[in-house]
């Protein structure tokens, strides 16, 4: 692990190529340092652009050696209010970059399988962490959607008992 700082004149020789790396960028305010990331790494200032529009609709830009993804989740934070997030993932040979709007939980899970070692992940294919992340991503979403699901029958049945009791007056 490498502490990176945005000033730093190069990315890359904080890559190791005897492994898969794997750089969290929390926060898109410094959109020169993430630009120069992206370029550094072989892709162009529209992909930048994208990274940094949290409204961007969700698209695949599939190049010869990378791989730009760009999408929205929605995860629930300490105090059990769903937000919204936008994330990109640039893959680039064996290198992943995953940029999010903040510095959210989304990927405590795939941190937590780094750290254990889980299938020997850093030694396999950008791949393996690419489905890993998005899997991540994936189960915010269903936990999300079952939580709101959750809520809806609550205030479903809120409302049946209200009828009950006013047609029973």
């Amino acid at each position: 692990n490498h502490d990176v700082k945005t000033g730093d004149a190069s990315f890359q020789k904080h890559v190791d190529a005897n492994c898969i790396n794997w750089f969290q960028v929390s926060g898109l305010t410094n959109s020169e340092a993430i630009t120069r990331m992206v370029n550094e790494f072989g892709m162009h200032n529209l992909d930048a652009k994208d990274i940094l529009t949290p409204q961007h609709v969700v698209k695949i830009e599939e190049y010869d050696k990378h791989m730009l993804i760009v999408l929205n989740s929605s995860y629930y934070d300490a105090n059990t209010e769903i937000k919204s997030e936008h994330i990109s993932i640039l893959v680039t040979g064996n290198v992943v970059i995953t940029f999010t709007e903040s510095n959210n939980p989304v990927f405590e899970s795939t941190y937590k399988a780094l750290e254990s070692n889980m299938l020997n992940l850093r030694k396999k294919g950008s791949g393996l962490l690419l489905a890993f992340l998005l899997n991540t991503i994936i189960a915010n979403l269903v936990e999300s959607v079952s939580k709101v699901e959750e809520m809806l029958e609550d205030i479903e049945e809120t409302l049946l008992d209200i009828k009950s009791d006013q047609t029973n007056m």
